[in-house]
């Protein structure tokens, strides 16, 4: 009888020994669980963090080029000889412009022959642009006046403006106010803007713009001098937008480099027709 108590002393000891370890057990399990899911959440913000600070920096690129054909001076402007004889001696005219838009600005290269006589010359000129949310704040990549600046008034002009979201091409005008002075004589003239185009900088707006390929260029070279047209297709991260208005005499066009959705294809390296990027094509037959 006194080794049946003692065996269940023992059994009874050996029990409260596998409660003790099981409760502390469980609680080493718990404890590595929480750990665990917090160095996961540790983990995935990093992850997180380090995306953010490997996106590219410079996110897109754009390339415009406008043309203002002869009705637009005649019809559109209605320009006066001497108004165009001094456009002619001393304005510039762009060949083309080119915004980058970074993370943290927009960063301007217009590319202008530049005013003299003789061979044409060719300059480009950079601007920084960081826009204020709070603000509808503007910068003028380009200014076409029509006659001396004086004191008294500002002469007629085109400037083509960028703001956070578009490219704007506008004029500043005389326009006579309908209503009359106090004194019953015509209103002195103010100047009035126009707005001639404006391109969003943005891919969802400007996709009723899209087209298939640039605008064909010429090309050449010692070989063939003959010129010959060539035009180079859309990628996955390359876009082409276009408009031209005949009445209106108004035309431009506009290249697009998606530096992001660039990045990500080579991150994942997903081949499909429209991501493989074809160089040229010659449209002439061989």
């Amino acid at each position: 009888m006194e080794i049946l108590w003692i065996a269940a002393g023992v059994c009874a000891i050996v029990g409260f020994v596998f409660y003790v370890l099981a409760q502390q057990w469980s609680r080493t399990i718990r404890q590595h669980s929480l750990a665990i899911s917090q160095l996961s959440t540790h983990v995935q913000d990093l992850e997180n963090r380090v995306e953010e600070f490997s996106l590219v920096p410079l996110e897109q690129v754009f390339i415009l080029s406008f043309r203002l054909g002869d009705c637009f001076w005649k019809n559109e402007l209605k320009i006066k000889p001497a108004d165009w004889e001094f456009v002619r001696k001393f304005g510039s005219f762009i060949g083309s412009i080119k915004i980058e838009r970074w993370r943290s600005h927009l960063a301007a290269a217009i590319t202008e022959v530049l005013p003299g006589s003789g061979t044409a010359k060719w300059q480009t000129r950079s601007l920084a642009y960081y826009p204020d949310e709070s603000k509808d704040d503007l910068l003028t990549l380009w200014e076409l006046q029509f006659a001396p600046v004086t004191d008294s008034e500002r002469p007629a002009s085109l400037e083509l403006v960028l703001c956070r979201k578009a490219i704007e091409l506008r004029g500043h005008f005389k326009a006579f106010p309908p209503a009359m002075s106090g004194n019953g004589k015509p209103a002195e003239p103010i100047m009035a803007a126009m707005s001639f185009f404006r391109i969003p900088l943005d891919s969802e707006r400007l996709e009723q713009f899209r087209t298939p390929h640039a605008p064909a260029a010429v090309l050449a070279n010692e070989d063939n001098p003959e010129p010959r047209p060539m035009i180079v297709e859309a990628s996955a991260w390359q876009s082409f937008y276009s408009h031209k208005d005949q009445d209106r005499g108004i035309e431009w066009d506009l290249q697009l480099w998606d530096l992001k959705k660039k990045a990500q294809w080579e991150c994942w390296k997903v081949l499909d027709h429209a991501a493989i990027p074809v160089i040229g094509r010659d449209t002439r037959r061989a």
